[in-house]
């Protein structure tokens, strides 16, 4: 089902197609150029909402991955250093064990 027979629209009355047999309505021109109008200003915004979304979705997905990269990093900088505090409490133990026993 195409997205503009959901959409209100102006009844097919108005257009001048009535029902079987029955006799044609005059056409109001103004009006139908107006209709088409509205049509194409749908079509466009609804080619504009597309595009958006797609947009959104893809600077989501780099967003998403910028932060992970960034938590990585994060983790592996704090690993460092937890590292980096361990060995240098260990080395002064060292020292100051060795330091007395002399």
């Amino acid at each position: 089902m195409h997205w503009r027979s959901i959409v209100n629209r102006l009844s097919d009355q108005q257009f001048g197609r009535t029902g079987a047999g029955s006799e044609l309505v005059p056409v109001d021109e103004r009006r139908r150029v107006l209709q088409h109008r509205i049509d194409l200003a749908k079509d466009k915004l609804v080619a504009d909402l597309s595009r958006a979304s797609t947009l959104l979705r893809q600077s989501a997905a780099s967003a998403r991955s910028s932060v992970r990269r960034g938590f990585i990093r994060a983790a592996i900088v704090t690993a460092g250093i937890v590292w980096l505090g361990l060995v240098t409490t260990a080395i002064r133990r060292h020292r100051r064990l060795h330091a007395r026993w002399k």
